[in-house]
């Protein structure tokens, strides 16, 4: 059953009458806050092994910050980890950092083998931007 319907069914929709227009034209559109992207790099580190074979460091721009879903970006950079963390050997160190590009914002992770992989993401819109407050150091 659709809103409308539901509502002309019941007449009511929290304690008030509404017009069955008025839910046909309700923009729902969900727009996520720009995301930090030095924030997510954080919580990737944070969450690989401190006590492993491997070290993860990481070079973070605090200005840069995305349109993106904080869960999907967070998965997307822990499967790149991951694979980086794979293929290094005991005691290497793997490089995650994040730098502005013409298109958006690059993440990249670099393993000491030399091995290089990178997401591009586009960059939050400055209106947007410029109205939140910087994220809290951590």
């Amino acid at each position: 059953m659709r809103l409308h319907e539901f509502a002309d069914e019941h007449d009511l929709f929290f304690g008030q009458e509404i017009d069955a227009n008025e839910t046909t034209n309700v923009d729902m559109t969900l727009e996520p806050d720009p995301l930090s992207v030095a924030s997510v790099l954080r919580r990737v580190q944070a969450s690989a092994n401190p006590e492993g074979p491997v070290s993860v460091t990481i070079e973070v721009d605090e200005s840069l910050f995305i349109d993106a879903d904080e869960m999907t970006t967070t998965v997307a950079v822990t499967n790149l980890l991951r694979d980086a963390v794979r293929f290094s050997e005991v005691g290497e160190c793997v490089l995650m950092r994040c730098r502005a590009a013409d298109d958006g914002v690059v993440v990249e992770v670099e393993d000491a083998c030399g091995g290089l992989a990178g997401l591009m993401f586009p960059p939050a819109r400055p209106s947007r931007r410029s109205s939140r407050p910087p994220p809290p150091h951590c």
